[in-house]
């Protein structure tokens, strides 16, 4: 039993570490099986109108990419906060996690943060 509880830890880090490229392959998946329709009819009727509704659509889609990113990131940065605890070493798996996890958070503080101070939202 306290073998198994030794490497609790890790499998907090796998999962944190997991959860941000899961999500953004389970998203990539679900744009792809919900707008394929939507992409067939713009390459088959290409016109100007089609080309900036295209364009739109890309928006959208990075922007939900983003914001699922982000939830997993968050979820998986606790995650990786938990594993630290357990594992009771500073470098380690745990570390590892919460890099990977942290940095795409931090990029979007940074991003979300100066267009708030510009007045942009």
């Amino acid at each position: 039993m306290k073998k198994w509880l030794s490497h609790k830890h890790r499998q907090y880090a796998l999962v944190s570490i997991a959860c941000p490229f899961l999500t953004i392959i389970g998203v990539l998946i679900y744009q792809q099986l919900a707008n394929h329709n939507f992409w067939q009819t713009i390459e088959t009727h290409p016109d100007p109108d089609n080309a900036h509704v295209a364009a739109q659509m890309v928006i959208a889609e990075i922007i939900t990419l983003l914001f699922f990113t982000g939830i997993a990131c968050l979820i998986g940065f606790f995650v990786a906060v938990i594993s630290v605890k357990k594992q009771g070493e500073i470098l380690g798996l745990g570390t590892f996690a919460l890099l990977i996890n942290g940095l795409p958070l931090t990029v979007l503080l940074v991003f979300f943060g100066r267009a708030w101070l510009r007045g942009s939202f």
